[in-house]
Parts: C-alpha cells; structure tokens; sequence
C-alpha cells in the first residue's frame, strides 16, 4: 500500500465547535431565578427577554448547565447560615421535636446528590421468581361457646 493514499480523516468543526457564549440579558434572567426564585416568565421580564426567547433558551444544554452551576454555587453560599440556624434550633427548649430534627440533620452526613429524592418504599407489585415454601397448616378443632360440648 502506498502512503500517498492514506488520507487521514478530517473533523468537523461543525459539530466539536464551542457553545455560544450566553447573552448579558440571558445571564441576568438566569440569576433572577436562582437568586431571587422568580419563575421564567418573570425572569426573562425583568431582564428584558420575551418569556418565549426565555423558553426556548431554557431548553438548550448552556442555559441548562449554566443554570445548574447557578444553583449550585447558591446552594453552596447558604450552608453556612442555614448551619447555624440548625444550631439555634437544636439548642431551644421550647419545642422539641424541631430540636430533635435539627439535631439529627447537623449529626447524620450529608446526603449522596444522586439519592435525593429516591424512596426504598414504592409502590407496585413484586413477584417472586423460584420455589415458595408451602404454607403450613395448623390443625385445630374449633371450641364452642356451649361449655357443655367442650368437657368431650
């Protein structure tokens, strides 16, 4: 084989190119909602955006990963004070229940990201595969409320 005929494959720049950088505006409803908790409609209003521009940004993997990293670092930020307020909490004496809980979740580890939100108890229908052991059956005369035909 000749080495003149190998020609090595030639990538896109289409497909590997860098995301478009999101605008000012896009930024600023972005952090009305992580920051201050406004819906996308309210956000994209404040930051001057059409709540449909808003919409379809929201559907594109930047806006949702720039958001994700939004709500991260603002989940991060509060620690601290939401620590300390678990802290007051379980030191009051006035009602119990919430020291007891706050005790608990200043003492349990934090929880793993990828379970929040997962229950072992669902509901639904289990079926069993394999050999079920046979019920056992219990041998019993019935007594009667007659004392006279128990003494037999």
């Amino acid at each position: 084989m000749d080495a003149k005929a190998v020609i090595p494959a030639v990538r896109s720049t289409h497909a590997h190119s860098a995301p478009k950088p999101l605008s000012p505006r896009l930024r600023a409803a972005i952090h009305h909602m992580v920051y201050e908790g406004k819906d996308y409609v309210a956000a994209a209003k404040a930051a001057g955006i059409s709540p449909a521009r808003m919409r379809q940004a929201m559907g594109t993997a930047t806006v949702q990963a720039y958001h994700a990293q939004q709500a991260k670092v603002h989940r991060t930020s509060l620690t601290g004070r939401a620590t300390a307020r678990l802290v007051e909490l379980s030191e009051q004496d006035r009602q119990l229940m919430a020291a007891l809980g706050a005790t608990k979740a200043l003492l349990e580890p934090p929880a793993d990201p990828a379970q929040r939100g997962v229950s072992l108890a669902a509901a639904g229908l289990v079926i069993v595969v394999g050999a079920q052991p046979q019920p056992q059956v219990i041998d019993a005369v019935p007594v009667s409320n007659n004392p006279a035909e128990n003494d037999t």
